[in-house]
């Protein structure tokens, strides 16, 4: 469903990997809030990020699947996912 897309960047001196994180969270303010400032470029970083808003029953699946790299959860989930 969702690819993690790496891209391979050349500098003279250095060989390393474009990274794309892919954020995703509920469409509730509190978490909108959370991954404003990643999102918006508020908070400057190298990674580019890709956002992906859907419910929390939705996000938990996605979660146990292992298909993103941050996301939001239950604590309930989180029970189970937690290793």
């Amino acid at each position: 469903m969702y690819s993690r897309n790496r891209t391979l960047i050349y500098h003279p001196s250095i060989l390393y990997y474009y990274y794309t994180m892919i954020i995703a969270h509920t469409p509730d303010a509190d978490d909108a809030f959370m991954f404003y400032g990643l999102l918006s470029g508020k908070i400057r970083t190298d990674t580019e990020m890709t956002q992906v808003i859907a419910d929390i029953e939705t996000l938990n699946k996605i979660a146990f699947r292992g298909e993103l790299d941050v996301t939001a959860l239950s604590v309930h989930a989180y029970a189970f996912l937690h290793s």
